[in-house]
């Protein structure tokens, strides 16, 4: 195995430290099924090939790799294709992993938090869950959010709040550059969820994979050399451990190693991930077919992370 602190990484002219460190989240995308079908998501569009759910054991597998590692405890978090409360075994994941004082979260649209699921959570140490909720406008949250419903989603976000206790609760706004003018979120909607956090940003656009208008590619990689913040800090899993060179190759495209043959260290600092750093500190990014059309070199650079340039598709 080829240890990345035996070579050299470009980096806008210099070794970037933080590259040898290991990353600071682990995603699980435990199933990419979703009860949704959204307008800005690939599940809306049917874009998301093979789908599935993680088997417990494979899941128990890497957690216990992650307890193996030293002073190491990474945010773990649940979610990244599908909706995290179709998985069976959901509760026993959060319970199994927090029992390790690993931090915990999962990001859900609300639909199927019940009080039993939330009550359930609770109790199995969840520390953060984070809702997507686009609720200041009923009609168009319902227009873009198809399949739910805008009251059911309200009331079981007001009531998982009710009964929170420790958990740490986000309702995440997300905004389209042809709607929406600012990040701002207004405080008659806040003031519907006592003991929530907010936050709010433009939406992505998938690397121009969504029918939607697209930014231009030649203007977002006449940038510097830059090493995607996806590749520096987190740890994505497929369904089938396959780990993902970031959290938006929703069809595993890029895969830089496997948790059924490899450790996280291992495959964090292994051969694969270490090519695409070197593309990547080079500026040679059209070279990388995922990251050939993604917007987050220009958005970095711009300071406009988790704002991607997104239009708002046809309703």
């Amino acid at each position: 195995m080829t240890d990345l602190r035996e070579k050299q990484v470009p980096m806008i002219g210099k070794i970037d430290k933080s590259l040898f460190q290991l990353p600071k989240r682990v995603y699980f995308d435990i199933t990419n099924f979703c009860n949704l079908r959204c307008r800005m998501c690939p599940q809306g569009y049917g874009l998301i090939e093979n789908k599935g759910s993680m088997d417990f054991s494979l899941y128990k597998k890497v957690i216990d790799d992650i307890e193996s590692i030293k002073d190491y405890y990474p945010i773990v978090a649940l979610h990244v294709n599908g909706e995290p409360l179709l998985h069976e075994s959901l509760v026993d994941m959060v319970a199994y992993a927090s029992k390790r004082e690993l931090y915990v979260l999962l990001h859900t649209n609300g639909v199927l938090l019940d009080e039993e699921k939330g009550r359930r959570l609770v109790q199995a140490g969840i520390s953060e869950i984070s809702f997507s909720f686009e609720g200041e406008d009923p009609e168009f949250y319902e227009k873009m959010r198809l399949n739910s419903n805008y009251e059911q989603v309200k009331t079981n976000i007001q009531r998982f709040l009710a009964i929170k206790k420790g958990t740490k609760a986000v309702i995440e706004v997300l905004k389209f550059r042809g709607v929406n003018k600012n990040l701002e979120i207004s405080e008659q909607f806040k003031k519907k969820f006592e003991g929530a956090e907010f936050s709010s940003f433009y939406a992505s656009n998938w690397r121009g994979t969504l029918n939607l208008p697209e930014l231009s590619e030649r203007e977002i990689f006449q940038e510097k050399p830059f090493i995607c913040g996806d590749m520096k800090n987190i740890f994505v899993l497929s369904w089938e451990g396959k780990v993902q060179s970031c959290c938006i190759d929703y069809n595993s495209q890029m895969i830089i190693g496997d948790v059924n043959k490899q450790t996280l260290v291992e495959i964090w600092h292994g051969e694969k991930r270490l090519e695409l750093l070197k593309l990547m500190g080079e500026g040679r990014h059209n070279e990388l077919k995922l990251c050939s059309t993604c917007s987050a070199p220009y958005t970095v650079n711009t300071k406009e992370r988790k704002k991607e340039s997104q239009f708002m598709p046809e309703l």
